[in-house]
């Protein structure tokens, strides 16, 4: 088994056996009213970075751009090589955005609502582009795209039945 080295004899943690004179001598030299302004300059200018990050030219968020292997992989249940054939025989359809010639094509939510009803109306009758809602009734399914980032934790919620209503509580 391995040895504690920051345990001591005593028992007692390390930061029991600090000198305070030791201690003080190993300090730099305490921060005057300029090195606040450096700090403070230094911490707006991240702030500003990442406040600028995500942002369009007109200074607002907007969201990201969906790749064509995306589209087809998630979005719209077709091949590749099938979605790049109706573009092309469809140039009134939105054809999406390229940095190089016959680079990776970018799309952008709106136009990629618009190709789905595309293959809605005119894909296959055995696949259903768009997920199963009833006529007259709204949405079941909602998706939500978030610009801050999180824990990396997924929570989820469960629906308990209790007394007079429903009610959402956490889940682990």
């Amino acid at each position: 088994m391995a040895k504690d080295i920051h345990k001591g004899t005593s028992g007692l943690p390390p930061y029991f056996n600090i000198d305070p004179d030791v201690a003080l001598a190993e300090l730099d030299s305490p921060t005057s009213t300029e090195g606040f302004a450096a700090i403070a300059e230094g911490c707006a200018r991240g702030r500003a970075d990442l406040y600028s990050r995500g942002m369009n030219d007109e200074g607002r968020k907007e969201l990201r751009l969906f790749s064509t292997w995306e589209i087809t992989r998630y979005l719209i249940p077709v091949a590749q090589a099938h979605f790049r054939r109706v573009l092309k025989a469809n140039p009134d359809l939105p054809q999406g955005r390229s940095e190089t010639e016959g680079g990776a094509k970018w799309f952008t939510l709106d136009e990629v609502l618009v190709l789905r009803a595309h293959f809605g109306a005119q894909g296959s009758k055995a696949k259903d582009y768009a997920p199963y809602r009833p006529k007259g009734l709204p949405a079941k399914l909602v998706a939500v795209a978030n610009f801050k980032g999180g824990s990396a934790r997924p929570q989820r919620r469960r629906i308990w039945p209790c007394r007079p209503r429903w009610t959402a509580t956490r889940c682990w």
